[in-house]
């Protein structure tokens, strides 16, 4: 199998690891999907990365590249919730 194949396979039975904690291997809860980022998600590493002066530390613009890439890659859910706000 290609190494793309392999990746999705891997990425399909770690999210139906998770899960199917509560029997339905087909959604996450809320409490299974927090396990899931806090457990397979290198926390550590990309706070690291964002911490561009390695002052061990978190600043504000360290921070904004953080939300502006989830904000950039959850967007079409983003305006849905902003359409329900405002």
């Amino acid at each position: 199998m290609s190494e793309l194949g392999t990746a999705m396979i891997l990425l399909i039975k770690t999210f139906e690891r998770f899960a199917s904690e509560d029997g339905d291997k087909d959604k996450l809860s809320k409490e299974e999907a927090k396990k899931l980022l806090l457990t397979e998600l290198p926390v550590d590493e990309i706070l690291n990365v964002l911490d561009d002066n390695k002052d061990s530390q978190i600043d504000l613009e360290e921070f904004l590249r953080l939300v502006c890439a989830l904000t950039c890659a959850c967007h079409k859910s983003l305006q849905q919730c902003v359409g329900l706000i405002m």
